[in-house]
C-alpha cells in the first residue's frame, strides 16, 4: 500500500507525461472520447434519457446510462441489449432507495458516460446501488449555462420522473451526486468550474490538464469548432460570466448548513465524516466572489494577450 506522498508523486508524473503528449483539435478528442463501446463483465446498462420541460429552448433531453452490477455476472460476459421494460425491472430489484447521479470529466469539453464507465462500474459494485451516468453538451459549441442545466433535469428527473419513465422515483435524500474533475465540482458547489479562482494555479503540477486548459494556449491546433466564433477568452463562456450568479454563491450561502460532507480515502476508500460544509469552507462566500472579480481581472487568456500561464 503506498504512502500519501508516493501516491501524490505517481499523480504528479501522470499529469506530467499527460501534458507533454501532443495536443489533438478539440473535435477528434470529442469523437475520440464519445465512443461508446459495448460493456463487458458484470454490469448491465440501460440507455434513455430525461426529458426537458420543452422541446424549444436552451432546456433539452438529457441523455444517461443507468449502470448496474450483476453479482453472478462473469467477467468476459457481453452486454445485454436491455430494453426500457426491463430496465425498470432491474431498477425496481434494488434493496436500497440510493441511486448515484455521476457526472463524467473533461474539462468541460470532452469525455462521455462511456469513458468514465470504469469508475461509474465500480461504484454500482460498491455501493450496490445503481448509477445514473449522464451525458451533458460539451463546449465549445454548447456553453455556459448548458451543463448546469442538463444536470439539474438529470436532477429533477430523478426526483420527478415523467409517467411512463423506465426509472425510479428517486428522494432528494437519496440521491448521491459523484463524478470527477470540473465537471463534479460544479455538480456539487458550481466553484471554480472555469479555472477562475488561484486555487486552479497553486494546484496546477496535480492537475491532469495544467495551470490553464489547453485550447486556452497558444499554438493549441484549431478546428470548425475552436476558436469560437465570435472569439472568446473560455471555451466554456466569454470572461465577463465566469463569476455569474448560476455559478452557485446563492446556493452555497442557503444550503450548505444543510449538507454533509464526507470523503472517501484512497487506496482501500475508506469513509471520513467531515461535518457541514460551513466548517470546510476557507472564506465567506462573499470574500470568494470578490476574490473571483478580482482574479479574474489579470487572469491569462488563450490570446496571451494578459501575460502567461503561472503554477
Amino acid at each position: 500500500m503506498s504512502t500519501p506522498a508516493e501516491q501524490r508523486e505517481l499523480v504528479k508524473r501522470t499529469c506530467q507525461k499527460y501534458r507533454a503528449s501532443p495536443w489533438t483539435p478539440i473535435t477528434q478528442i470529442q469523437r475520440e472520447t464519445s465512443r461508446d463501446p459495448r460493456a463487458r463483465g458484470g454490469v448491465w446498462i440501460g440507455r434513455t434519457v430525461f426529458p426537458g420541460p420543452a422541446k424549444d429552448g436552451p432546456i433539452l433531453d438529457v441523455g444517461v446510462e443507468f449502470i448496474g452490477s450483476k453479482p453472478k455476472g462473469k467477467k468476459d460476459a457481453p452486454e445485454l441489449d436491455l430494453t426500457e421494460e426491463k430496465l425498470r425491472v432491474l431498477l425496481k430489484e434494488y434493496d436500497s432507495e440510493m441511486t448515484i447521479l455521476y457526472i463524467h470529466g473533461g474539462g468541460l469539453y470532452f469525455g462521455s458516460p462511456a469513458q468514465s464507465r470504469a469508475a461509474s462500474a465500480r461504484l454500482a459494485k460498491m455501493t450496490k446501488a445503481p448509477v445514473a451516468s449522464i451525458k451533458y453538451r460539451l463546449a465549445p459549441s454548447h456553453t455556459f449555462p448548458a451543463p448546469i442545466l442538463d444536470t439539474l433535469v438529470a436532477y429533477a428527473g430523478l426526483l420527478y420522473p415523467p409517467p411512463g419513465a423506465p426509472y425510479r422515483t428517486v428522494p432528494a435524500d437519496k440521491i448521491i451526486l459523484a463524478g470527477n474533475s470540473s465537471n463534479l465540482c460544479f455538480g456539487l458547489t458550481n466553484y471554480d468550474q472555469c479555472d477562475a479562482l488561484p486555487s486552479w494555479h497553486k494546484n496546477g503540477g496535480y492537475d491532469i490538464i495544467g495551470v490553464l486548459q489547453p485550447p486556452l494556449m497558444a499554438g493549441f491546433p484549431t478546428d470548425g469548432i475552436w476558436p469560437a466564433n465570435s472569439p472568446r477568452e473560455h471555451a466554456y463562456c466569454v470572461a465577463a460570466t465566469l463569476d455569474h450568479e448560476l455559478r452557485g454563491q446563492g446556493f452555497a450561502e442557503s444550503d450548505l448548513g444543510r449538507s454533509v460532507a464526507v470523503r472517501w480515502l484512497m487506496p482501500d476508500c475508506r469513509k471520513e465524516d467531515l461535518g457541514s460544509p460551513e466548517n470546510l469552507a476557507p472564506l465567506p462566500c462573499a470574500e470568494v466572489r470578490r476574490r473571483m472579480r478580482e482574479y479574474n481581472a489579470t487572469r491569462p487568456v488563450w490570446t496571451e494577450r494578459l501575460g502567461v500561464a503561472r503554477l
